[in-house]
């Protein structure tokens, strides 16, 4: 049995412990939190360092655009501008100079046919001086094909004014949309100097991937995609308003061969 004479100081050094502990967890609840304070910085910074781009918007139907039907079916029934309407912060990278709806169906029903609509509006989108990126809604079934067709284009893929392709996993309806986060990480990713001149990219779940070295892995997580072709991971990452952070530069001029 432990004596009294060293019960007392144990006692002593355990009461300090904790009253130290209950201080820090009190501090702890007060601070406030590192990613509120600099998400809001971040929008200050852009908006202080740099004015917002000029993108269009091509839609293409997709999940990102779609609500359950009667029958329970995703059906793509919600518009452009219903899209971007809900997204949070988005009129503080991008003015939005066009949404164009060239297509309205699901990307499992996609063939080289509507490759070369959503192409002939993008580099039309391009090839103004008015716009500085596109960014199209499409959904992930084939979303890496048409990428990839895209960065073969000539006028698109070799183009210094980014393309961005992004969709969503979850319905415009459902409680864990990640169609808005999703059109304003990619408006992010648009409007870094990143990405000029860096090819048609997709970006999802705040991940950017080259069209060139990109595959669907995974049809149950937001972060649907991974690399491809030995190339591991994504070429960078969207981590805040102003923030993109690069962890391969690939030429766009020189993804598609021939």
């Amino acid at each position: 049995m432990m004596q009294r004479s060293t019960l007392l100081p144990l006692l002593i050094a355990m009461l300090l412990v904790s009253a130290t502990h209950a201080r820090t967890m009190d501090a702890m609840a007060t601070t406030e939190n590192p990613l509120q304070k600099d998400a809001g910085r971040g929008r200050s910074l852009l908006q202080g360092k740099k004015e917002p781009i000029n993108l269009a918007v091509v839609t293409t139907g997709g999940t990102i655009a779609s609500v359950p039907d009667a029958n329970g079916k995703l059906v793509p029934a919600v518009n452009g501008s219903e899209l971007l309407g809900v997204v949070v912060g988005l009129g503080d990278v991008a003015n939005i100079t066009g949404i164009y709806r060239v297509i309205n169906i699901g990307s499992s029903e996609f063939t080289p046919r509507y490759w070369k609509i959503v192409a002939g509006e993008v580099k039309k989108q391009l090839a103004l001086d008015t716009v500085d990126a596109v960014l199209v809604l499409h959904g992930t079934d084939t979303m890496q094909q048409t990428a990839w067709y895209l960065q073969c284009i000539n006028g698109i893929g070799n183009h210094m004014k980014p393309t961005v392709l992004t969709g969503a996993m979850y319905g415009a309806a459902s409680p864990f949309a990640d169609g808005p986060g999703n059109i304003l990480s990619s408006a992010v990713w648009a409007a870094s100097e990143l990405s000029q001149g860096a090819g048609v990219n997709i970006q999802m779940a705040g991940k950017v991937y080259s069209s060139r070295y990109v595959t669907k892995m995974d049809a149950n997580n937001p972060s649907a995609f991974g690399g491809s072709d030995g190339f591991i991971g994504p070429v960078a990452r969207v981590v805040g308003f102003n923030k993109v952070v690069q962890f391969s530069k690939l030429d766009g001029k020189s993804l598609c061969p021939g």
